[in-house]
């Protein structure tokens, strides 16, 4: 039996990928130590500011301890409290993503979703690529067991981070909830309740590298909004005034075919915006992985995605997989009735390789061996 803590900060802010990350593999991975004989169970220690939180999302196996650290700052937390964490309760192994403890006293393990910031420097400020390429560097030497969710993750770590380590591939996946979707609205009473008509759907955050404005060009340029509504969903997080400045340029009437929802939208809103979008277009120009493109295509929707970065590996989506420029955004726009998605053999695709069953399989196998 082993003590494992697992650093939940990531469930005291915003919804983003890397805290879907720690609920659904551990969900998984809980249920598979639930099957074992107590007495070999290992024992999880799970630390957040805001337990109540954490505990919403797991069930409360008796071999789960909720701790909540003195500290908010994480920073604070990680030079100080968590060392203090780790020897009181001898812990034999922690799980971080991306930052870890620079005092240490067991094994880490450490997921790194992703460092495109040192691939693509024009996409983020100089600031924030000195200070997370430190951390992110420090924290890597530190580690015992790196792990990551895509191939080009894993070569782009091995390229930027000198010394060479094995790096374990651990997928994301699509909550089976995608798979087995269905609305209690018809499509009519959907756009009707949103006042919306037939819509384009991206979601993701808004940031330049997620290259919204491009999809809003292509938007304009094709004259979509005599058909198509275009609804965006996502945080605000870098600056983006190219887009904006774009956005208001426009008349009145394009204007109107456009929905931007930053805030406000919960997890099962935006199953039914999925769920009934006619199209869904991913046109980021380089993502760690890029999880949002396969849940549409789990609820069977007609999917336009890029073709860049981590996202190379979607292949299946064949001629709809693209680099995403005005011109080609455009092309597939025109025809996605012509390109229709093989949508039942996507789905087989994505459900055998992209699930958490999988990668918490490869997390239980670490833990085990170390």
């Amino acid at each position: 039996m082993k003590n494992i803590l697992i650093d939940c900060y990531v469930f005291e802010g915003e919804f983003q990928g890397t805290r879907t990350f720690i609920k659904e593999v551990y969900t998984k991975l809980f249920y598979l130590e639930s099957l074992r004989e107590s007495s070999l169970r290992n024992k999880y220690f799970l630390i957040c500011y805001e337990p109540e939180n954490v505990k919403l999302e797991f069930i409360n196996y008796d071999f789960l301890v909720f701790i909540k650290p003195s500290f908010k700052n994480r920073i604070i937390r990680l030079l100080f409290e968590y060392p203090i964490i780790i020897l009181y309760n001898k812990i034999n192994i922690a799980h971080f993503q991306y930052i870890v403890p620079p005092l240490k006293f067991c094994k880490y393990v450490n997921t790194i979703h992703d460092i495109l910031f040192c691939d693509n420097p024009n996409y983020f400020p100089l600031k924030y690529r000195i200070k997370n390429y430190i951390l992110f560097y420090i924290s890597y030497m530190l580690s015992d067991v790196i792990t990551s969710v895509s191939r080009n993750s894993i070569e782009s770590i091995k390229r930027n981070f000198y010394f060479k380590k094995d790096i374990y591939l651990t997928y994301n996946g699509v909550n089976e909830d995608y798979f087995n979707y269905s609305s209690n609205l018809t499509f009519e009473e959907f756009l009707s309740v949103n006042q919306l008509r037939n819509y384009l759907l991206y979601v993701s955050r808004f940031e330049p590298r997620k290259n919204q404005l491009n999809l809003l060009k292509a938007y304009v340029k094709g004259s979509f909004y005599h058909k198509y509504d275009l609804v965006y969903i996502g945080s605000k997080t870098l600056d983006y005034s190219d887009f904006y400045e774009y956005y208001n340029s426009l008349d009145d009437e394009v204007k109107s075919h456009v929905r931007i929802l930053h805030d406000g939208v919960t997890n099962s809103m935006l199953k039914e915006y999925y769920f009934h979008c006619s199209s869904f277009i991913y046109p980021s120009l380089f993502e760690g992985f890029g999880i949002p493109p396969l849940e549409a295509s789990a609820m069977g929707k007609h999917v336009i995605c890029s073709n860049t970065t981590a996202m190379e590996d979607f292949s299946f989506y064949t001629n709809n997989h693209i680099y995403p420029s005005v011109d080609n955004l455009i092309f597939q726009i025109a025809n996605i009735y012509v390109t229709a998605n093989k949508s039942s053999e996507i789905k087989n695709i994505i459900s055998h390789k992209y699930n958490w069953q999988n990668t918490a399989s490869v997390f239980r196998d670490i833990f085990n061996k170390n």
